[in-house]
């Protein structure tokens, strides 16, 4: 009797090691965690502080990890145009929209990588001016 218990203990234990240790093989938490690498913004055109014609074209680059489609521009509140180009990252171009005339305005802009809540958003101040 004693040797039958012993056996079902045993058989208990080492099942419960092998299951174990193939928890601990795949890192015990059952699943990765993605590892967030922001986009960066470079080359922002016209630079902070300057004095630009209304229409006038502003530009900047995304590194290349930032997906194209989620680059996105306002100036002062409205919604600009782009243009993406792939070449040595996202080369970006958009124009100040023509209505703006002697104010101050902030370029905001923004982007994302993967996963979606890899998020980078930068502004910078301008005046517009004839």
């Amino acid at each position: 009797m004693n040797k039958i218990r012993f056996l079902k203990k045993s058989l208990i234990f080492l099942v419960l090691s092998i299951i174990t240790t193939n928890v601990w093989s795949y890192g015990g938490g059952g699943g990765y965690k993605t590892e967030c690498k922001e986009p960066a913004f470079k080359n922002q055109k016209p630079p902070k502080s300057s004095v630009v014609a209304p229409g006038s074209e502003f530009s900047f680059t995304a590194s290349q990890n930032t997906i194209p489609g989620s680059i996105k521009a306002s100036v002062k509140g409205i919604k600009v145009k782009l243009e993406v180009k792939d070449y040595y990252g996202l080369q970006v171009t958009g124009n100040i929209p023509a209505e703006l005339i002697d104010v101050y305005a902030v370029i905001k802009i923004s982007g994302y990588s993967h996963p979606k809540s890899c998020i980078t958003e930068e502004s910078w101040l301008i005046k517009i001016s004839e």
